[in-house]
């Protein structure tokens, strides 16, 4: 970019000549104003380029930045959209896995009261048993008794019986004893009574007055049974 500057040297320079200035004075005057002048033009114009550099930067700044902006607020939009996808999305499947949850609880539940309803059952059943086994083993246990009951009134009469019949052998052997005894008693005194007969026993009369000394007794000697002839 080309810029002319309308300056006017040859007057210049005579308006110096006027006030006392030389000819080559006025012109190298003149020559250095109009290379000032073009210097500070210069100076001006690139500060203007410079500005509208700047303007140009600037108003491409703003354009991205509008560009940037709408970018952000699409991927917010975007962004929200996506959290709200996902938020639904969240929820659909808490939702399921809550119905899941509910189905198999309802699902064990009713697992839980058929076994309980099998169980109670069985245990009924069971209970039946045992309480026939029961009513069986008492029956049985009754009869049981009642024969032992039986057994020992049967084994009661039985020995009342042969305690009779004992205490009758007794009284028998008894009043035998005492026969044999009485007969044994009356052989021995008769037995007595004849040896007597046979060796009597001296008597020696001791005075009341005169106390002796008595030998210790002594047993005497047995005296051998007297056999009677036969008739």
């Amino acid at each position: 970019m080309s810029t002319s500057i309308a300056f006017d040297t040859l007057a210049y320079a005579k308006k110096l000549k006027s006030v006392g200035f030389t000819e080559a004075q006025a012109e190298v005057q003149a020559e250095s104003m109009v290379a000032l002048m073009e210097e500070r033009l210069a100076t001006k114009l690139d500060v203007a380029v410079v500005r509208r550099d700047v303007k140009e930067i600037e108003s491409n700044l703003k354009l991205e930045i509008e560009h940037v902006r709408r970018d952000m607020k699409e991927m917010e939009i975007g962004l929200k959209r996506d959290m709200k996808e996902m938020e639904s999305g969240l929820k659909r499947d808490m939702k399921e896995m809550e119905s899941g949850l509910k189905r198999d609880m309802k699902e064990m539940e009713s697992g839980l009261k058929r076994d309980m309803k099998e169980m109670e059952s069985g245990l009924k059943l069971e209970i039946e048993h045992v309480r026939r086994d029961m009513k069986e083993m008492e029956s049985g246990l009754k009869l049981e008794i009642e024969h032992v009951r039986r057994d020992m009134k049967e084994m009661d009469s039985k020995m009342e019986t042969r305690f009779k019949e004992t205490d009758a052998k007794l009284k028998e052997l008894e009043l035998r004893m005492v026969i044999k005894l009485g007969a044994m008693i009356l052989a021995a005194v008769g037995m007595l009574v004849t040896a007597n007969r046979l060796w009597p026993i001296p008597v020696q009369y001791v005075p009341s007055a005169t106390v002796q000394e008595l030998p210790f007794p002594v047993a005497p000697k047995p005296v051998p049974p007297v056999v009677s002839p036969s008739p």
